[in-house]
C-alpha cells in the first residue's frame, strides 16, 4: 500500500476539546497524533457532531478549525482548515 500522505505524523498524547454551536456545546477528546496539515482524535464515544468545528488543545493553549475528512469507531481525522 502507498502512503499517500503529503505530511509525516508525530505520535501525540494530548488533552483537547471539540467545541461546536459557537463554543456552547464541546466533547472531549485525547489528540493521538499530529501531522503538518491534521490530527487523529480519540474519542470517548460515538457521538454525532458538526463537520466543521474548533479543536482546542489545552497543553498548547490553542484553538484551531479543522474539518471532518474520515470517522471510525472511536476516532476521527481531521484537517487544518487554513
Amino acid at each position: 500500500m502507498i502512503d499517500r500522505r503529503q505530511h509525516q505524523r508525530r505520535k501525540t498524547y494530548l488533552g483537547g476539546r471539540i467545541e461546536f454551536k459557537g463554543g456552547l456545546s464541546h466533547l472531549e477528546c485525547v489528540i493521538r497524533n499530529t501531522s503538518g496539515n491534521g490530527a487523529r482524535l480519540a474519542l470517548p464515544q460515538t457521538i454525532v457532531f458538526p463537520q466543521e468545528f474548533v479543536l482546542e488543545v489545552f497543553s498548547r493553549r490553542v484553538k484551531l478549525p479543522v474539518r471532518v475528512k474520515w470517522i471510525d469507531d472511536g476516532a476521527c481525522g481531521v484537517e487544518f482548515v487554513h
